[in-house]
Formats: structure tokens, C-alpha cells, sequence
């Protein structure tokens, strides 16, 4: 009898567990994982923020890596320490805190969180997800792709990786491989949600910029 009630506190013991395990992450999932400031912020961290100014223009030696910098990297990567500069036109978007400079004929696109930097875009054009979607696949020249998103043409971007937004709110991280003749082809990919919901949040007129 002492084991058969033994048995049953047990049972219910992991029961409780799992109910309290699966309430915890539910709540964590509900959770943004963007920690949004005050809307009515007029500075952040010593930079001045101004939704009125065009963007900027910045030359490469202007910032230590066009290339793109994504959240699910850089938010995690601790030693990043980057912070908002004058160089930049910083904006307030209901609390989310990103600047905007035009480099070549794109925008990079820098959001920040806790006073660092959280991610790096750079925009030529939005690109076509039906169209990338159909044309991926390992083993692809990188030369493909450029039809898609153009600031693959941009030959800082020629490296090891991109990473590339989408007008649904879904993102794709493409890893390439240089094969002998000196040209990158596709070794793998990734299509991912685009937690910071970049293209929602930021202000409609730079979207409208950015879309151009």
C-alpha cells in the first residue's frame, strides 16, 4: 500500500513539474525579446534622436563591417559593444531606437537595445521572397541571388554569409562556400522569423525609402 501511494506522489509531483515548466516558457515565449524604450525619448545614451533629418551618408571606413550583423548573432555576442554615434541619424519609433545611413545606393539600418548595438541590415532593395525562395538552393552561384537582393552586387558583401529580410517578417541566413574557380556558391541556408520585427517597427517614412 506504502508503495502504491508512493507511486501516486510521485506521478503527481511530475505532473506539477511539467504544468510549471511548460506555464514558465509559454510566458517566456510570450515575452519581446526587444527591449523597447520610452516613446517620448528625446536622447539615448548621449546621441540626440531626430525623426526629422534624412539619413546620412557614411563611407565604408566609416563603420568597422557593412556586412550584415544579424540579431540572433549579435544580440547574444556579449563582447559587442557598439554604441549610437553622431555619425548616425538615430531614431524613436514608439520605443524602438535604430538609425538609418545611406551607404552606395542602400540604407544600413542599425537597431540598438540596452545602448548597443542588437543588428545590422544593409538594404539595397527589399527582396522578392516568392523569387528567392525558388531560386536557393546549395550549390547556387551567389551570382543567382544578386538578381534577387542587390546588395549582394556591393562587394563588401562578397564573404562567407548574408543575411536577408523579407516583407512577411521572415528572414534567411545564407553560409557560402568559395569553390576553386574563385566564385561563391551556396553551402547552406536558414529561413527564420525576423524576431525585431524590423520593417513593422521602424518609421513609415523610412520604410517607404528603404522600399524605394
Amino acid at each position: 500500500m506504502r508503495r502504491f501511494f508512493g507511486i501516486i506522489f510521485i506521478a503527481i509531483v511530475i505532473i506539477i513539474i511539467v504544468v510549471l515548466l511548460k506555464c514558465f516558457f509559454t510566458e517566456k515565449g510570450n515575452e519581446e525579446l526587444y527591449l523597447y524604450e520610452n516613446e517620448h525619448l528625446k536622447k539615448y545614451y548621449g546621441v540626440v534622436i531626430d525623426n526629422n533629418s534624412p539619413p546620412k551618408k557614411i563611407d565604408y571606413n566609416q563603420t568597422e563591417k557593412i556586412a550584415d550583423l544579424p540579431w540572433t548573432v549579435l544580440f547574444l555576442w556579449s563582447s559587442n559593444d557598439e554604441r549610437p554615434s553622431e555619425a548616425e541619424v538615430l531614431r524613436n519609433s514608439n520605443g524602438y531606437i535604430y538609425s538609418v545611413c545611406q551607404y552606395k545606393k542602400g540604407y544600413i539600418v542599425t537597431t540598438y537595445s540596452a545602448g548597443r548595438m542588437a543588428d545590422r541590415h544593409y538594404i539595397v532593395n527589399i527582396p522578392s521572397k516568392k523569387r528567392f525562395v525558388k531560386t536557393i538552393k546549395k550549390g547556387v552561384s551567389i551570382k543567382k541571388l544578386w538578381k534577387i537582393d542587390f546588395k549582394l552586387r556591393v562587394k563588401e558583401f562578397i564573404g562567407n554569409s548574408s543575411v536577408h529580410r523579407f516583407r512577411d517578417g521572415t528572414m534567411a541566413y545564407v553560409h557560402y562556400k568559395k569553390a576553386a574557380d574563385g566564385e561563391y556558391h551556396v553551402d547552406e541556408y536558414e529561413f527564420f522569423k525576423d524576431e525585431l520585427k524590423l520593417y513593422k517597427n521602424m518609421l513609415r517614412k523610412d520604410y517607404k525609402l528603404i522600399s524605394q
